[in-house]
């Protein structure tokens, strides 16, 4: 199995700061703390003007605009910075210097954070793909963790996260259960911008997997606001993200959907699957990026395939051969034959 690579990411210049304002200075400075973003601090227009196209962000104090009244050359990534007081007078200045924003301290402080953690992790995130069952039964958390490993396999960094948070079968479906690592009940309270790099090194790992779930005697749900930071997160972190989401509504599954650039609706083709998968489909409409359909061959079919996919009105990606062995051994690692071909498949809609 070829070993994960690193995901992808842009090299950018550093971020500059400029203000004669010592009181700005050490606020900016422990906002770029939080984000990692280590500053070029100047007070002085001439530096500014040296520093103002190779930098990956700049941050100019209101105080500048006496000194630089309008911007070197029209560039993004520039933000005026300013006191509440004087958030007339830092709109106008925003507009001469071109920026992008204006954040008025210390209230915009976590917008700030954002914008400082992104100009120094400028990675692209990661597809982040939902797996669905129109019904109980059909096989859907299997097909997340089948696709999830094959990913591994194809040398991505892949995360496989349990957004069915009273489900709980990804540590069992993985047999990640012994594995160290954080689950669901250690990130109840994440909040804002995780750093990607150390999230993924503290997930539980099989098969090149890191998956995020939660322990079988865990009680309650996880919280939305958890989601909201935990997914952005993984996606900047990995190549692939792989979301088993609940049938019912709950917190973390409403806070997951809008996150997903794909949905996978699984449904079987009898006659249950075609009006469960309806039922889906219509609650989903218009909710994800993409939507697509994995049909499950069931033994005694009412609808092929391609029917029901246009029956449900979307895109056929795979389709699941009926097999009752086809769930992972016991060490979690191996896929069957009739289960590998169709994660390929899905794989190669997803992420090609």
């Amino acid at each position: 199995m070829p070993s994960p690579r690193p995901p992808t990411s842009r090299q950018t210049g550093g971020v500059l700061l400029a203000t004669t304002r010592a009181a700005l200075r050490e606020q900016v400075a422990h906002l770029a703390g939080a984000a990692h973003a280590e500053l070029d601090v100047t007070g002085e227009p001439a530096h500014l003007r040296r520093a103002w196209s190779s930098a990956s962000l700049v941050v100019v104090g209101c105080d500048m605009r006496a000194g630089l009244p309008v911007a070197p050359a029209r560039r993004g990534g520039v933000v005026v910075v300013a006191e509440p007081q004087e958030s007339e007078q830092g709109y106008r200045y925003a507009v001469a210097l071109g920026a992008t924003d204006v954040a008025l301290l210390p209230g915009d402080g976590e917008r700030l954070v954002e914008l400082l953690a992104d100009a120094v992790d400028s990675r692209d995130a990661a597809p982040v793909v939902g797996v669905m069952g129109a019904s109980g039964g059909i096989g859907a958390s299997l097909l997340a963790a089948g696709v999830a490993l094959t990913a591994a396999r194809a040398g991505l960094a892949c995360a496989l996260v349990d957004a069915d948070a009273l489900g709980n079968d990804l540590d069992v479906l993985t047999d990640t259960r012994g594995e160290p690592g954080l689950r669901w009940p250690d990130l109840r309270d994440a909040r804002g911008r995780l750093p990607p790099d150390s999230l993924r090194a503290s997930l539980p790992c099989r098969g090149g997997v890191g998956v995020l779930s939660g322990p079988p005697e865990m009680e309650g749900r996880v919280p939305a606001a958890a989601v909201d930071a935990v997914l952005p997160a993984l996606a900047r972190g990995h190549d692939l993200v792989v979301v088993d989401l609940p049938r019912a509504s709950d917190p973390a599954g409403e806070a997951a959907l809008p996150r997903c650039t794909h949905v996978l609706v699984v449904a079987g083709t009898d006659a249950r699957g075609a009006a469960a998968g309806r039922r889906v489909v219509g609650r989903l409409a218009g909710r994800v990026g993409e939507l697509g359909l994995v049909v499950r061959r069931l033994p005694q079919p009412s609808a092929d395939p391609p029917d029901l996919a246009d029956h449900l009105g979307l895109p056929l990606v795979a389709t699941v051969r009926h097999d009752p062995r086809v769930a992972p051994d016991s060490s979690g690692l191996r896929l069957r034959p009739s289960l590998r071909g169709s994660c390929r498949q899905v794989l190669a809609a997803v992420a090609p």
